[in-house]
């Protein structure tokens, strides 16, 4: 939602993108500080995952998963 964030036991989580209606998996919940309650400017960091390489460092690891 607005104004909310990743939190502690989020890793390896999806991190989702809707563009023009369609809802697509953009990156993967990697790690952060939470200094109040996984709220607005608390720091996350994320993997982005539409990198060509990224993708096919997934695609050797989950074959026939189809990651586009």
């Amino acid at each position: 939602g607005n104004g909310s964030n990743s939190c502690a036991g989020d890793s390896g989580g999806p991190m989702y993108r809707t563009i023009d209606g369609v809802s697509s998996i953009v990156g993967v919940v990697s790690s952060g500080l939470a200094s109040s309650n996984c709220g607005a400017g608390d720091e996350a960091e994320y993997t982005y995952v539409k990198n060509a390489s990224i993708i096919s460092f997934l695609e050797a690891a989950a074959p026939g998963v189809g990651f586009q």
